[in-house]
């Protein structure tokens, strides 16, 4: 199973003209799941025309309590067995969740399409604690994919000459020990 993540950027993939090149890379990718995000209020119908561009494949969409919606879309040949949460509300860009099981898989895999809040590292560690316990609430294995917008707890440093001012202090926790 081979699944990817994509933010399809709100301000342009979304638009006919584009379309046609993101289902393109989509589909050049070979994934059975994709997880999307930044689908925005009122394209509900570019996603449909997305999916069917990718292969006719089946979709659902979150929707976001602040405008840039999550989805999932999956290929023909997997079952959607359980899908939808009601908890959407919970989170700044909502999320997609959905219990897909597909030939030879061991078993059903539940996926969420997330998109963490941009804006504060505090509410996006308390929404991945909200979306752990909804990937895992069906006891099928999980899978959390999306747009994050956080960096590591450890991992190398960044360029941060490349983030943007307004992102370094919101998406990034200064280390307790240097505190002291």
């Amino acid at each position: 199973m081979k699944l990817v993540s994509a933010n399809l950027n709100s301000a342009t993939a979304w638009h006919e003209s584009a379309r046609s090149q993101a289902a393109a890379l989509l589909r050049e990718t070979g994934a059975e799941i994709i997880a999307v995000q930044e689908c925005p209020k009122g394209h509900e119908a570019a996603l449909a025309d997305l999916a069917e561009q990718v292969g006719g494949w089946h979709y659902r969409i979150g929707p976001a309590p602040k405008r840039l919606h999550t989805a999932l879309m999956w290929a023909p040949h997997i079952e959607e067995i359980q899908g939808g949460d009601s908890y959407q509300e919970d989170t700044w860009h909502g999320y997609t969740v959905a219990t897909l099981r597909g030939e030879g898989w061991p078993s059903p895999i539940t996926t969420i399409s997330a998109h963490l809040a941009p804006h504060s590292s505090v509410l996006a560690l308390t929404e991945a604690q909200l979306l752990q316990s909804r990937v895992r609430r069906w006891a099928h294995p999980g899978i959390i994919a999306g747009d994050i917008n956080h960096m590591p707890v450890h991992g190398p440093e960044p360029d941060w000459e490349s983030i943007p001012p307004h992102n370094r202090g919101s998406r990034t926790l200064l280390d307790p020990s240097l505190l002291h």
